[in-house]
């Protein structure tokens, strides 16, 4: 895969913690503040993932046997449960107001991975939002960009990430992906949710 072009339009970076764990992960501004966290807890397959804005749970993932995991998201002030199995169509993570978003990987070099998130209308699909990851720090700082209509959807932004990193890494969960550091993906998709 060539070099991903710059996004355009950006309007807000989070810093993302250097090495990528996906487990583990912190997105912070630039003044340093962490406004999101990820977090496993437990261990193997039955490890919770919880996402945390500014210290507040926005989302908790519950594995259960036989595909069954259950994902519990606060957006609004409001809480859904579903099973995740029930979320997931054909590539698309699909809001309860309606957003189609999907995440695909732009490049997959030995050094660097970059994964859009695309926001599809009837006819257009429109970056929103773009992960840089970087396998070495040297000098490279992990990133998570967003344009204006990221940012107004970033809560959206990183659980779909999340949840996309979690079911591309197969029956595995996350440890392909904390092996090598950087996300796993499968036919040039991150993964798909709905909301």
């Amino acid at each position: 895969m060539a070099a991903a072009a710059p996004l355009e339009g950006v309007f807000q970076t989070l810093n993302v913690r250097s090495p990528y764990n996906p487990l583990s992960t912190k997105f912070s501004g630039p003044d340093g503040t962490v406004r999101f966290e990820v977090e496993g807890v437990g261990a193997g397959l039955q490890t919770n993932i919880i996402v945390k804005r500014e210290g507040s749970a926005i989302m908790k993932l519950q594995p259960q046997m036989f595909g069954k995991d259950k994902v519990h998201v606060t957006l609004g002030g409001a809480t859904t449960t579903t099973l995740v199995g029930d979320i997931f169509d054909k590539g698309i993570f699909q809001s309860k107001t309606g957003e189609k978003l999907r995440w695909k990987t732009i490049t997959a070099a030995k050094e660097e991975q970059v994964h859009h998130l695309d926001e599809l209308s009837e006819d257009t699909q429109t970056t929103i939002a773009q992960l840089k990851i970087f396998r070495s720090s040297k000098g490279q700082q992990n990133t998570l960009e967003l344009t204006q209509r990221g940012t107004e959807l970033e809560d959206i932004v990183i659980i779909s990430l999340t949840l996309a990193q979690k079911f591309n890494a197969g029956p595995a969960g996350f440890s392909s992906v904390m092996a090598n550091g950087f996300i796993a993906s499968s036919g040039g998709y991150l993964g798909t949710t709905r909301f």
